[in-house]
């Protein structure tokens, strides 16, 4: 293991640190892990194990990424990429992904965008904004890249758009990617990944927005996108018409959709298709089930029903057979086909307490070796190699490794009873202690933090933003109140038109039970969120100002009449989008009222805690304008407010981490002034730094 570690510390000793935020100084303890600890830029951002399970191919750094090769019998480690060393760099260009071709070549994905500006270079008004994506091949020691499609008449560093459609696992010398045509549509190319050159298989219009294979690399699928929604189109090999599968709103593409496909069968023209339910005799979760494009038929599922909504699928080594499915509940998680791989993952997880998220990443043909990555919220991500012929299993390397666990705080799942009698399921996470000392003892200054979507979740997961908050000295509260996603159709249809109903009161429930039970500190609560969030801790402010101190909201919702009306505005009451609001926040039409109700602003001159309200003024999702109408609001009545305009950012999180970390601090700072931090979080952050982390291998 030793080799590994000394292999760790050559990969991240070149690595740059992300340069603090200007601004304002944030309240940190003593000992405690800098903000741009918390959020410094990946040492790892990508890894794959080749084919043969010999060698690690790993994408590192964000500032001057490279890419290396480890023999993994050797431990010998090669830098076959640099990017940005020795006067070559291109300015503003990174590996977004690697992919190995076969034992001795690899493909890589590379991502430029470049943002010119007029004024301040990094915070001037945007001129003109140039992104491109282009593929190169590479031998595994370095040698003949070569560019795919160069002199196609593409620009390569400023226009191209040159995405991998299909790999070819059975072509051991070609791939599939696909560019913009000239007219505006987009072809599809084979391509020979020796040289670099290919002929058009496929061509689309300008509505087409990515293609499909299925297991013989055959292009039978495309993503057509118009004004009001995605539609799914397939054809059967030997076809030339192409017949819409299924129609979905735009926002199925950001989270579990309707109907998705996971990827193709061992079959002929058949796909595995993760497919929400529609009626109760459909049962309550995402299933598995194959879609057949020549007798565009669904079958009933493929897989025994999960209480879960099923995520992904894992393929069987270089084959298209079935292996297992994965899914969420407190953490990620796989169910295997074969019992003894089923066993032994159930065993692995308990041996990571049962509180990390295990993700295969990519196997061996001959599925001896695995490559996967083990996560939470006390592990931001590590790379570990399984041997399954010696059941032994060793890490490799970390993708943050100046977060050591021991710093982190830990996060513990906290089940409560909502008026009505159901169990809601969060997340609490208490501020890091180190070995030996006492718990910490409550009740704890606690921030409530409801998650964004309304239609997403939070899980047992490494977070930024509860890391930075838990490690000052707050607890953080994290509800998956009625309208999340992960626990059924059932659940999430709970919360429409409940914004300020039942959704809330469960917010509501939670902060009440972790008072009851002396966890909390009622005089020291605070409500923070992001988004959907940022608009339940408005609401909540507004409706139970007994219950917090401060409140604030980045991003949030005050006004959602006005909503509504822009999204109607934008498209049209057909919109799929607008369909999909109305029916999670009400049709105004016969709901005004209860729209009214539910609108932060709407109680303005009755609100109670101050609020701090941070916005990016490009944010094309809750525009600006919402936080806007709630300041004016506040500020003509006389209440606490202040609003952080961010400048040239969007939608919750910012590209510029300085600004983010900038905006975190000032959220810090604001939430210090209304309920100080847990009193011994200084002595204990002191003694937990002087802990050394784990960073032996594992044998079982």
């Amino acid at each position: 293991m030793r080799q590994f570690l000394v292999l760790l510390c050559l990969w991240t000793a070149w690595l740059p640190a992300v340069a603090g935020a200007a601004g304002p100084k944030p309240v940190e303890p003593p000992g405690s892990l800098r903000l741009a600890d918390i959020f410094e830029a990946p040492a790892i951002s990508a890894a794959q194990l080749s084919p043969n399970g010999q060698y690690l191919a790993l994408v590192q750094g964000a500032e001057n990424p490279g890419v290396t090769i480890t023999d993994l019998k050797t431990f010998t480690t090669k830098r076959i990429l640099g990017i940005g060393r020795d006067g070559k760099s291109v300015k503003n260009l990174t590996v977004d992904w690697i992919r190995w071709k076969n034992n001795d070549r690899l493909i890589i994905g590379f991502m430029i965008l470049d943002v010119e500006r007029s004024g301040s270079p990094t915070d001037g008004p945007i001129e003109l904004v140039k992104f491109g994506r282009f593929i190169n091949a590479v031998d595994r020691d370095g040698s003949h890249q070569t560019e795919m499609l160069h002199g196609e008449g593409l620009d390569r560093y400023r226009s191209t758009r040159v995405r991998l459609v299909d790999g070819l696992r059975g072509d051991p010398d070609h791939l599939l990617v696909s560019t913009p045509n000239t007219d505006g549509g987009v072809k599809v190319w084979k391509v020979d990944v020796h040289s670099g050159q290919g002929n058009v298989v496929e061509n689309g219009d300008s509505n087409i927005v990515g293609w499909d294979t299925d297991e013989d690399g055959h292009v039978v699928v495309r993503f057509r996108r118009d004004s009001t929604s995605i539609s799914i189109e397939g054809r059967a090999v030997g076809e030339t018409k192409w017949t819409r599968i299924v129609r979905l709103a735009h926002k199925d593409l950001l989270g579990l959709s309707e109907f998705e496909i996971l990827g193709p069968t061992d079959k002929s023209g058949e796909f595995y298709v993760a497919v929400k339910p529609k009626t109760p005799e459909d049962g309550d979760f995402r299933t598995l089930r194959t879609y057949d494009l020549r007798s565009k038929t669904l079958s009933a599922p493929v897989w025994p029903e999960l209480k879960h909504d099923i995520e992904n699928i894992v393929y069987a080594g270089a084959s298209y057979r079935l292996a297992g499915v994965c899914y969420t509940d407190d953490i990620y998680r796989c169910d295997f086909k074969d019992p003894s791989v089923n066993a032994y993952f159930r065993g692995l997880s308990k041996y990571f307490g049962g509180v990390r998220n295990i993700t295969p990443i990519s196997t061996s043909n001959d599925t001896r070796w695995w490559l996967f990555e083990v996560s939470g919220a006390e592990e931001p991500a590590s790379y570990y190699l399984l041997d399954w012929q010696a059941k032994d299993i060793k890490l490799l390397a970390q993708r943050f490794p100046k977060l050591p666990g021991a710093r982190l705080a830990s996060m513990t799942r906290f089940s409560y009873l909502a008026r009505d009698g159901v169990q809601i399921p969060s997340y609490l996470t208490r501020p890091p202690q180190g070995p030996g000392l006492p718990p910490i003892a409550g009740p704890l200054p606690m921030i409530v933090l409801p998650h964004g979507g309304p239609e997403a979740r939070d899980s047992l997961a490494y977070d930024s933003w509860v890391q930075y908050l838990a490690t000052r000295g707050y607890l953080v509260f994290q509800p998956n109140f009625r309208g999340s996603r992960g626990y059924g159709k059932s659940w999430s249809d709970a919360g429409a038109k409940q914004w300020n109903g039942r959704m809330a009161d469960d917010v509501t429930d939670g902060v009440r039970a972790l008072i009851a039970q002396r966890v909390a500190d009622p005089a020291r609560i605070c409500i923070f969120g992001a988004s959907y969030g940022g608009y339940a801790a408005l609401v909540a402010g507004a409706t139970h100002p007994e219950l917090y101190k401060c409140v604030a909201s980045w991003a949030g919702l005050s006004d959602l009449a006005q909503q509504l009306r822009r999204e109607k505005a934008v498209d049209d009451e057909e919109d799929e989008v607008y369909k999909y609001w109305a029916k999670s926040i009400g049709d105004p039409k016969i709901d005004a009222a209860a729209i009214k109700a539910a609108s932060p602003v709407t109680y303005a001159t009755t609100y109670g805690p101050p609020v701090l309200l941070i916005h990016g003024e490009d944010d094309d999702i809750v525009r600006i304008e919402q936080s806007k109408i709630m300041e004016k609001a506040l500020r003509e009545a006389g209440k606490s407010v202040r609003l952080i305009a961010v400048r040239n950012e969007g939608h919750p999180h910012f590209d510029n981490k300085d600004k983010e970390i900038s905006a975190l601090i000032e959220l810090g700072n604001f939430i210090t002034t209304y309920i100080s931090p847990y009193a011994d979080m200084t002595a204990s952050q002191s003694k937990t730094a002087e802990a050394p982390s784990k960073s032996e291998g594992v044998s079982k």
